[in-house]
């Protein structure tokens, strides 16, 4: 028996082709959607890890330089403290382990040590007031924190001191008022007419 091919066998054939083609591109549709997917997932798992490395790198970074100012500003401290005869022993040793630690890229713990350091040198004109002799001074219009310093030790830049001691009374440095009390450190007051 030959079977012969007729308009019904191609036209099944055809709608058999269509369909199968129309499952096939709807197969082939969800595989490319969901490889999309998972490449676009990839892509933002790798733009996620990029930018906390960036955001860790970046931290790091800051963390590097506010030890390295600190570390400068304790030495300041230090050496000006050493001038002024102060014993600054402590502070130096601990400035040491701050120094290492940032030698060691450990600048958490260099900027604790550096911090440390700073503290103790600003505690010792508070320790140096207790033990000496200290003057009150009342506030004239117009003063400033560095008039004052001028006018008692000759040297503006000792503003600074002046204004640890009177941080409770002086929150703000900039900000002293006529008839306020402050006190000026006895240890550094120099002879006035």
């Amino acid at each position: 028996m030959v079977h012969r091919l007729t308009r019904l066998h191609i036209i099944f054939l055809t709608i058999v082709f269509f369909l199968v083609f129309s499952v096939c591109k709807k197969l082939f549709n969800q595989w490319s959607f969901s490889r999309r997917a998972f490449v676009d997932e990839q892509i933002q798992e790798s733009t996620a890890e990029i930018q906390e490395d960036f955001n860790t790198t970046r931290q790091t970074e800051e963390l590097k330089q506010k030890a390295c100012q600190q570390i400068a500003i304790a030495g300041e401290k230090i050496k000006l403290k050493k001038k002024d005869g102060f014993n600054v022993s402590s502070a130096v040793v601990i400035l040491k382990n701050a120094k290492n630690a940032y030698d060691l890229s450990d600048f958490e713990n260099a900027l604790i040590y550096a911090r440390e350091s700073s503290n103790i040198t600003d505690t010792l004109l508070l320790e140096k007031i207790a033990t000496s002799s200290a003057k009150i001074y009342v506030v004239k219009r117009g003063d400033t924190l560095w008039d004052i310093s001028k006018k008692h030790y000759k040297k503006g830049a000792k503003w600074y001191d002046v204004w640890k001691v009177n941080k409770e009374k002086v929150p703000d440095f900039d900000r002293i008022y006529r008839g306020q009390k402050i006190t000026i450190p006895g240890s550094y007051q120099s002879n006035q007419s």
